[in-house]
């Protein structure tokens, strides 16, 4: 064996052992001379050596780098010694699982995590951010957010890590490796709506939230009835459910059906149908966006379009994979999550003519 794939041999074994972290630069030319004692030639030949195996990347004027996720067991070794953070915002606790979407999804990932052996370190989080956290987001080589946290933190904390959006778009200007997961809002809204025409609904209303997410959720809504030349009336949409409450059962009887935002809005909507003696769905129909497990303990249990969180998780943990191979400092990339419909009891096969 000569000398430089000595040099080399000794580096791998660092890197593979997780002794060289994937955020330290390898030694440098000069580094490696001095301690092998030998010549800048063979120091540069041991890098080469490991460039063509794949394990590390030389970057422009700021040295040599590990390629984490050379395959996804390089990538679990280094990272089984850690916890990665996943920054949830807190009205998404992991106790309320099966309550919210973030909440169940959350649930699935940790399993699944495990399952794979990774390790999350759920932190409920409300900006601006504790010392703490800062603390927390400091130390991380990897971080994964759910929904748009990042909007409330200054981005300079964030550029420094592979980051894993989980239902948020990857922040316009992010220059470190990201990965973004999330299904179609739009296209959800979109489907809701094209079920209900299909079966005959004529008048829609929609009750949602400011929530960025329910903004797409709407503005799918709104592009489905203008592709199937339907008029919205802007009295039938709301973004403040109490008001929505209010005026759908006053005024049931020029309503079809309502498409809610999330689930929790429709259980919402179910309870005060139920109060005021609305009969769902001889009265009134009812559909839902998100799928989780409240729609099928609802009683009529909740038609839905529905986001896979089981699939979505799954994405998630491959996205784990793909952070960690990536090499371009620039590179992101967008995973999109399918939805599908579920049949529940809340909306009648066919509406009658009005």
């Amino acid at each position: 064996m000569t000398k430089y794939q000595d040099i080399a041999r000794q580096l791998r074994r660092q890197l593979l052992s997780g002794q060289i972290p994937l955020h330290a630069a390898l030694p440098s030319d000069n580094q490696i001379m001095k301690r092998f004692q030998v010549s800048r030639a063979t120091a540069r030949h041991a890098i080469d050596v490991l460039v063509r195996e794949g394990l590390v990347v030389r970057r422009k004027g700021s040295g040599t780098y590990p390629v984490a996720g050379v395959g996804m067991s390089f990538g679990k070794r280094l990272l089984r010694k850690e916890r990665i953070p996943v920054f949830v915002p807190m009205e998404y606790p992991v106790r309320r699982v099966g309550h919210s979407f973030y909440g169940d999804l959350l649930s699935q990932l940790i399993v699944m995590a495990n399952e794979n052996g990774l390790h999350l370190q759920p932190v409920s989080v409300v900006p601006p951010f504790s010392q703490d956290d800062f603390a927390l987001i400091e130390k991380a080589r990897l971080a994964v957010v759910f929904g748009d946290i990042f909007l409330k933190v200054p981005l300079v904390w964030w550029r420094k890590h592979r980051l894993l959006m989980l239902d948020a778009a990857i922040p316009p200007g992010y220059d470190a490796p990201a990965v973004s997961v999330s299904p179609d809002h739009r296209k959800a809204g979109y489907t809701a709506v094209k079920i209900l025409l299909e079966r005959g609904a004529q008048h829609l209303a929609f009750i949602g939230e400011p929530h960025p997410n329910y903004q797409l959720r709407f503005a799918g809504f709104c592009e489905a009835l203008a592709h199937y030349g339907k008029e919205l009336n802007p009295q039938w949409c709301f973004m403040d459910r109490g008001e929505a409450m209010r005026v759908i059962v006053d005024h049931v009887d020029a309503i079809d059906a309502v498409c809610c935002a999330s689930d929790t809005m429709a259980v919402h909507l179910l309870q005060e149908c139920l109060a005021h003696g609305i009969r769902v769905p001889d009265d009134l129909g009812v559909v839902s966006i998100d799928g989780t497990p409240l729609c099928q303990i609802t009683r009529p249990s909740l038609c839905a379009v529905a986001i896979d969180r089981g699939m979505f998780a799954r994405k998630a943990i491959e996205a784990v994979s793909l952070l960690l191979a990536m090499r371009d400092e620039t590179c992101a990339k967008h995973i999109e999550v399918p939805f599908e419909f579920w049949e529940g009891e809340s909306l009648p096969a066919h509406f009658p003519e009005s």
